[in-house]
């Protein structure tokens, strides 16, 4: 399985940063999509809209290696509050995990990719090849 992850914790006021996923064919057309407003399709299953981050927040979207779709696209959205050079921190990645982890909490040793995410833009991609 892969679990896509965005963390973030504000600096001054309410942040809401959101982590939606999308399922694209082979011919790059899309087959479906889980967000705040579609927690699950095909197997795939987001950890559900943290929508305040003054300890820090995460969000996650486990997609296991069986879906659907033949390329998944996660973008890292600003909903509401600091962009990404006002927050005190944040960051987006994945990493790899095996069934008998299932719920467990975040094991940075899994970790395969992140990237601290910077700059005035509020909207975010990783497209993974």
């Amino acid at each position: 399985m892969l679990r896509f992850f965005t963390y973030w914790r504000q600096t001054s006021r309410r942040t809401d940063y959101d982590l939606p996923l999308l399922l694209l064919d082979e011919d790059f057309h899309s087959s479906g999509q889980v967000s705040w407003t579609n927690y699950r399709h095909d197997g795939v299953v987001h950890s559900g809209d943290v929508t305040d981050a003054r300890g820090g927040a995460t969000e996650f979207i486990d997609v296991p290696l069986t879906v659907g779709g033949r390329y998944v696209v996660p973008q890292v959205n600003i909903y509401a509050g600091e962009s990404f050079d006002e927050v005190a921190e944040s960051m987006f990645g994945y990493q790899t995990r095996a069934r008998d982890q299932g719920g467990a909490p975040f094991d940075a040793r899994t970790v395969r990719a992140r990237s601290h995410l910077r700059g005035q833009g509020r909207l975010n991609e990783l497209i993974p090849q």
